[in-house]
């Protein structure tokens, strides 16, 4: 159909575009949790030696875990991504490891730091406190 065969008194007319709209919605449903299961995959893999099952079993919790931070994350990673577009992706150059180490932050806080032992002050706080007491 052309343009002026989807404008109704002026107004474009978007019925025409559901299908296209509830295919893209049921793409975004089933490829969310494929997502989810592969992002921290690799590190778990490479990084702790973890099997292929329980790597994407770990990932997709992690990731359910912290559903909000990692919402924010792709959102500005989309954000980026589409702002380097403008400048024919040249700034994709620098964005690419840096998304990498995003990705290694993101994996480190969820699966190392949140694992460990909550510790007292370190050795150096301890003498500055000892200090004061005296």
């Amino acid at each position: 159909e052309t343009a002026a065969e989807l404008e109704q008194d002026g107004q474009p007319d978007l019925t025409a575009l559901m299908p296209l709209m509830k295919a893209m919605a049921l793409h975004t449903i089933l490829s969310l949790p494929i997502t989810m299961a592969t992002y921290f995959a690799p590190p778990l893999i490479a990084l702790q030696g973890v099997s292929l099952a329980d790597a994407l079993r770990l990932s997709f919790i992690g990731c359910i875990k912290n559903i909000i931070p990692l919402g924010w994350n792709f959102t500005i990673v989309l954000g980026i991504g589409g702002v380097s577009m403008i400048f024919a992706g040249l700034p994709l150059l620098i964005f690419a490891p840096v998304f990498l180490l995003m990705l290694y932050t993101t994996y480190l806080d969820i699966y190392l730091y949140l694992d460990m032992p909550d510790v007292g002050p370190s050795s150096v706080e301890q003498e500055a406190q000892d200090d004061d007491l005296v």
